[in-house]
């Protein structure tokens, strides 16, 4: 866990690197669906600030709670999945007023925060660690998907 300084600057960073990523890549390219039953850029970029509010209710759990019990979070399952009709500039705008404030929030968690464990139906260990370690990864398997939506070849995805 001597990493979570580190974790923290990565995160804090993640808005302006998806801001710059998108401003890359063609508008036009944005809502197209290159694989069925597969998202869009679009949909991968709004999912992150919906993502955001959730794991920031589950951070606050941590610091409200002994031992967390938290449920799996499955978009178009366990949420609706609403996010092609997401507006987009309105989206980001939310990710980095969400993610600042997540930010402070996990700038205030003590070492015993950050050692506490959750159950989740999902996953055999979990814990506030975990969870923000997750979180930097969840970031940037969207990132990733976004990237490859772009320049993949169609053979390729």
């Amino acid at each position: 866990m001597q990493d979570i300084e580190m974790l923290i600057d990565v995160l804090e960073k993640g808005p302006v690197f998806l801001q710059n990523l998108l401003a890359s890549i063609p508008p036009t390219l944005h809502k197209i669906r290159r694989k069925k039953g597969k998202w869009s850029i679009h949909e991968h970029a709004c999912h992150l600030p919906v993502a955001e509010k959730m794991i920031q209710d589950r951070y606050r759990r941590f610091l409200q709670e002994e031992r967390p019990n938290f449920s799996s979070y499955i978009p178009g399952e366990t949420v609706e999945d609403h996010l092609m009709d997401d507006n987009l500039p309105e989206a980001l705008e939310a990710l980095v007023k969400m993610r600042t404030e997540t930010i402070y929030l996990l700038r205030s968690f003590t070492q015993a925060d950050w050692i506490k464990k959750a159950d989740h139906e999902e996953y055999t260990d979990y814990g506030a660690y975990i969870l923000l370690r997750h979180h930097v990864m969840h970031d940037h398997f969207h990132m990733y998907r976004i990237e490859e939506l772009w320049i993949t070849r169609d053979q390729y995805l």
